[in-house]
């Protein structure tokens, strides 16, 4: 493209070749980033509360009750609709970006980046299979006494609108304006990561507050009400617990990184993530973080995109290592250690095994060390 570009033979070419590798970057940082991370994957069938948005809250606690997130004979029934057999089919690299990109196959969407992917992959499809017998059990009731094929083909229809109203997902027609176009604007791609169940969110919150004030009846009101609260708090307090309880198991190998304490932790990230629904609410969970620290703290501002930070990362251990006194000095083998970790997430090679194994034994380490430097700081290398 960019010699085709170059001769005159192509129109914009070059741009699409810029483009195209922001998307590589993006996808390769999301690999190495979330590829073999078990705190994301532990996040994941939080999703199904999501699902209570659309299905009876019943429904779902009986197909949880019922093992169907780990009933693999349910596949067979999930691929016989070509929405779900794609999205099963489908990388997670495509649903953590909202992009439905893929090398077509005979059965749709064929994954890329599988193998770092596959917790990621497991935990999105727990999630599909709960929804598929919730539905059934919805389609069994409405249609008693119809044929087995008849209730089938009305699983499928309640399951697609379930997944498609309340998961992320690459379909143009549930995306929001700015993830369409993410989609083939690889600079915007970079800004909108990990972005596609926040605009999920406000998209449920948005169509339930829109039938709440078009009819104003207790039944939209209540509607409103319980999606308000699965929105935001289930999921915020959900969320919280999944990440305090690594942060705890890796307590339990080399003791706590924080001098905070536990409760005081989750209620600190239960505000990040409430607030963090709100487009630019990183900013708000930085100013209430700044200010509850009394400016005790050295941080930088809030995170742009997960691709800039990482570079930023690389370039500050690039910067130690210049700025040390050869190998003799710690902080040269701390900023090596900081640049090639890095550098490693942005070839999409998963850092989240070592990071978390490198905290673990760091924070062993501190309680024999003598030296007065952070448990996080030991943790990163910093």
């Amino acid at each position: 493209d960019m010699d085709r570009e170059w001769t005159g033979k192509g129109q914009d070419l070059g741009d699409r070749y810029f483009d195209r590798f922001l998307q590589r970057l993006r996808n390769r940082a999301v690999s190495g980033i979330l590829g073999a991370n078990p705190g994301v994957a532990l996040m994941q069938p939080l999703g199904v509360m999501s699902l209570t948005v659309v299905l009876s809250p019943m429904d779902v606690s009986r197909a949880m009750g019922s093992g169907a997130g780990i009933d693999l004979s349910l596949d067979a029934e999930i691929r016989e609709s070509p929405m779900l057999r794609q999205r099963m089919d489908a990388s997670p690299i495509s649903l953590a970006t909202g992009d439905a990109g893929g090398t077509p196959g005979i059965y749709g969407t064929r994954s890329q980046g599988q193998l770092p992917m596959v917790l990621i992959s497991a935990a999105d499809n727990f999630v599909v299979r709960v929804a598929w017998k919730a539905a059934k059990m919805k389609a069994e009731r409405t249609l008693a006494g119809a044929t087995p094929e008849a209730i089938r083909k009305e699983t499928a229809r309640i399951a697609e609108e379930a997944i498609a109203a309340t998961q992320p997902t690459g379909d143009p027609l549930h995306q929001s304006a700015v993830g369409r176009e993410a989609r083939r604007n690889g600079a915007l791609s970079l800004l909108t990561m990990f972005s596609s169940q926040l605009s999920k969110n406000w998209n449920m919150l948005a169509r339930s507050t829109m039938r709440a004030s078009r009819a104003p009846t207790p039944a939209n009101l209540s509607k409103l009400t319980y999606d308000v609260a699965v929105v935001v708090a289930a999921n915020s307090i959900g969320a919280s617990l999944v990440r305090q309880l690594i942060q705890q198991a890796i307590s339990t190998v080399g003791g706590d990184d924080d001098d905070v304490k536990l409760q005081e932790r989750l209620v600190r990230d239960m505000i990040a993530n409430a607030t963090g629904m709100i487009y630019g609410g990183a900013y708000l969970s930085f100013l209430a973080d700044g200010i509850a620290s009394g400016g005790s703290k050295t941080f930088g501002g809030p995170s742009v995109s997960p691709v800039a930070d990482t570079m930023t990362q690389f370039f500050r251990g690039l910067i130690q290592i210049a700025r040390s006194e050869g190998p003799k000095d710690e902080k040269f083998w701390q900023g090596m250690e900081r640049s090639m970790v890095n550098f490693a997430a942005l070839n999409g090679v998963p850092v989240s095994p070592y990071r978390l194994l490198r905290k673990a034994l760091s924070e062993d380490q501190e309680k024999r060390s003598t030296t007065k430097r952070t448990p996080r700081q030991a943790a990163f290398g910093t």
